[in-house]
Formats: structure tokens, C-alpha cells, sequence
């Protein structure tokens, strides 16, 4: 599945075959995930019929819209779909969506995630470009630098994966695509890397998981 933020008619989500699923008018991303149901989304854009930008989860299936954050940015689901982690200023928030209960993870950090077990947060810790490792009541841990890695570290649902852009390794690119961005899943348990797709610099690389999909979900907004 595919979502895309269209010029005129708000949201769209489309299958792998480009057939039109479903719609969301009066609202335009800014930066957009899609829960590991399928059925949920976190963004931020523009409710146009309030004119407030800000964070938003929606339902597909019943187009209700929640107002998360107004200054909330990079979402990211738990594998149940129970909270949400954002960066809001320079902190890591996660909050309980059923409660709107919130809590602090990290200052000076960005780019968060959510891992299915022992509640874990993944997130960089800006200073020092690193990607830090956090766990309930456990000091958070260095896991790996961050340079030339361009997105948040996306836990598959399952917690063994994860999903994320980087610079390219390769040594030699076609000329029309000098510079590349890999598209790696990477094995926890061994650090074993695949690169499944590669794209030119300046194209979206905002990739998640979902759970009802044969293949990755990509979240494409203009």
C-alpha cells in the first residue's frame, strides 16, 4: 500500500497495483506514517476545513481525526497501535493514545521508534549523532551512529528488523543517479543487512512496515 498527499483531493491510498483504495479530503501531509494495521495513519499536515496544522492520527475506516500534537513531527505507531512517539521540540514524546497520557523519553534527540517488547525507544540522540536505545526503568544504551542514515530506524512488528534509508555503498552509480539512497532491512539479532531497493537523491524516503501488506508500506507525501 501506498500513500500519497495529492495536489486538490487530500489524502489517497492506493495497492501496489495503483488501484485507488481509499480517500481523505480536506487534508494535506506534510510527513506521514501508516499504522501496522493499515487502517490508521499519523501525520502532519493541514486539516483545511480548521486550518490547524499540527500532528493528527485518522482512521481510514471511520475518517475521524484526533489532534495529537501542534508542534508534534515524525510519528511513529507501536505494533499495537496503542501509543505514538514524536518529536515535539527537542524531546521524544510517546503517548498512550486511549489515556493522551504522555511521557519524556529523551531531550536532545530525535527520530523515534517503536519496538514491540520491553517498551522500547530507539531515537538519536542529536549531539551526538548516535542512535540510542531505550528501555523501561533501563539507562538508554548507544546502539549505532547515525551518519549517512537519513530516517528513523523502523521496527518491523514483529521487534527482529528494522527498516531504514542511508547514503549508498556503492562504489559506482549510473549517471543518471549519481547519488543513491539504499533501502535496508537490517536483522537485530546479527546486525545482517539486506539492501531490498535503492533511490536518487531527493526522492521520498519515508518507508514503514504494515502487518497486512506482502511488502513494504511507503508513505509519500509532496
Amino acid at each position: 500500500m501506498c500513500v500519497f498527499d495529492t495536489v486538490d483531493d487530500g489524502l489517497i491510498g492506493v495497492d501496489l497495483n495503483g488501484r485507488v483504495i481509499w480517500s481523505f479530503a480536506y487534508f494535506h501531509a506534510m510527513e506521514l506514517v501508516v499504522a501496522p494495521s493499515g487502517q490508521s495513519i499519523a501525520t502532519r499536515g493541514l486539516n483545511t476545513i480548521t486550518g490547524q496544522v499540527g500532528l493528527y492520527t485518522i482512521s481510514i475506516s471511520t475518517h475521524s481525526i484526533h489532534l495529537v500534537s501542534t508542534t508534534g513531527r515524525e510519528p511513529a505507531w507501536s505494533a499495537d497501535e496503542g501509543q505514538l512517539a514524536f518529536t515535539e521540540a527537542d524531546s521524544v514524546v510517546v503517548e498512550e493514545l486511549a489515556t493522551q497520557r504522555r511521557s519524556i523519553v529523551a531531550t536532545g534527540a530525535d527520530r523515534p521508534s517503536l519496538r514491540s517488547r520491553d517498551n522500547e525507544v530507539t531515537y538519536r540522540h542529536v549531539k551526538s549523532d548516535t542512535f540510542m536505545q531505550q528501555m523501561e526503568d533501563v539507562p538508554a544504551r548507544r546502539y549505532i551512529p547515525a551518519k549517512d542514515i537519513y530516517t528513523p530506524l523502523r521496527w518491523s512488528p514483529d521487534g527482529n528488523y528494522l527498516l531504514f534509508a542511508r547514503k549508498s555503498r556503492r562504489l559506482f552509480a549510473p549517471l543518471s543517479c549519481l547519488e543513491q539512497n539504499e533501502i535496508v532491512i537490517r536483522r537485530f539479532a546479527d546486525g545482517a543487512d539486506a539492501v531490498i531497493g535503492t533511490t536518487c537523491k531527493g526522492a521520498p524516503i519515508n518507508y514503514d512496515w504494515v502487518d497486512n501488506a506482502s511488502f513494504l508500506a511507503l508513505a509519500k507525501s509532496r
